[in-house]
């Protein structure tokens, strides 16, 4: 916990606004007000809550109040000295108003952190929901694609190189898990070709090991090929950095 949340927490400004603390904390509390703008933001909030509480629950006291006041004191309800007694009263029921509300105001700011914390963490638990949602179906279909009687898979193995290449012409489909490869720079890439009557095609580019990788699909391969190309890829197979090699 910071500086400032420390502060907010100590219950401190809520004395400060209401002006029952003395004056050497009334001067630190107004240092912290200077320096923590979060600070300085909530006791704006209390100020304006509290006075907000106080014109809403306002009571005028009755007339007849005021004139047995006066008479008491031995004055007349009309002269000037009625202003101090009025604001007298006025402070007393404002300060009485405000300090009755002030539980309800800490339970207000109390309730609505912890909504916001509930919120919080409610978006985190759907957000893994989905996450999790989402990575079953893909394993779920992946499963379905390697399982399908229509899924050829083609070893690709020559040491270090360990592939396996799943072709599926219903579905149109294909992918390759790596389980091992060769080191490379990292300005070069593996490239994987289909051999369609002679003419080596692209299927794709990989630079990890990370298994099943899906490859573009290409129809009526007789083999697949590995090659190593700078990064990026290349036009035309470099057939002396053949990696590894085999039929369909």
């Amino acid at each position: 916990m910071n500086k400032a949340h420390e502060i907010i927490n100590s219950g401190v400004l809520e004395d400060y606004v209401l002006g029952a603390l003395p004056d050497y904390k009334m001067s630190e509390v107004e240092d912290y007000i200077l320096n923590f703008p979060e600070v300085r933001d909530y006791v704006n909030t209390l100020e304006l809550s509290l006075e907000k509480v106080a014109k809403e629950n306002r009571v005028m006291p009755p007339p007849s109040n005021k004139e047995r006041l006066f008479k008491s004191l031995g004055k007349n309800a009309s002269s000037n000295t009625k202003k101090v007694a009025t604001t007298g009263t006025y402070k007393g029921i404002l300060l009485g108003i405000l300090l009755s509300a002030l539980p309800f105001l800490f339970l207000l700011n109390s309730s609505q952190k912890k909504n916001q914390e509930l919120s919080n963490e409610n978006m985190l638990i759907k957000e893994a929901c989905d996450k999790k949602a989402m990575q079953f179906a893909a394993d779920e279909s992946l499963l379905y694609f390697l399982r399908h009687e229509a899924t050829q898979s083609v070893p690709l193995v020559n040491n270090p190189a360990h592939l396996v290449v799943y072709h599926n012409p219903v579905a149109a489909q294909a992918m390759v898990k790596v389980q091992s490869l060769p080191n490379i720079s990292t300005d070069e890439t593996f490239q994987m070709w289909a051999d369609v009557e002679g003419k080596m095609i692209d299927m794709g580019t990989f630079a990890s090991s990370r298994e099943f990788l899906k490859m573009n699909f290409i129809q009526n391969p007789e083999s697949f090929n590995v090659t190593i190309e700078p990064k990026g890829g290349s036009d035309h197979p470099t057939v002396s950095r053949l990696v590894v090699s085999a039929t369909v």
